[in-house]
């Protein structure tokens, strides 16, 4: 499985630590703390990655800086694909 993004940038097979992790800034990560979400650890993402993927999906988040379609249709790949754990690269 390869992690490398396709011509639209979209990740088929993201793993948490491959590339997921990677598409939180530090600012994303202080701010979804401060209402719950521990976006800086597998867990935290996996246990609210559907309200993630909702968010980014619906252009709400990060605020004033909405991800693009790549980034939300990678992050769908990751939840569709069960999570990848993957490992540090």
């Amino acid at each position: 499985m390869s992690e490398t993004a396709n011509a639209d940038g979209v990740v088929e097979n993201p793993t948490y630590m491959g590339t997921i992790r990677h598409l939180f800034t530090e600012t994303d990560i202080r701010h979804m703390r401060s209402v719950g979400i521990d976006m800086a650890t597998y867990d935290g993402v996996r246990s609210n990655a559907l309200r993630i993927y909702f968010r980014v999906e619906e252009g709400s988040m990060p605020p004033g800086d909405p991800w693009p379609a790549s980034k939300v249709r990678t992050f769908y790949n990751w939840m569709k694909n069960g999570y990848p754990r993957g490992v540090a690269g």
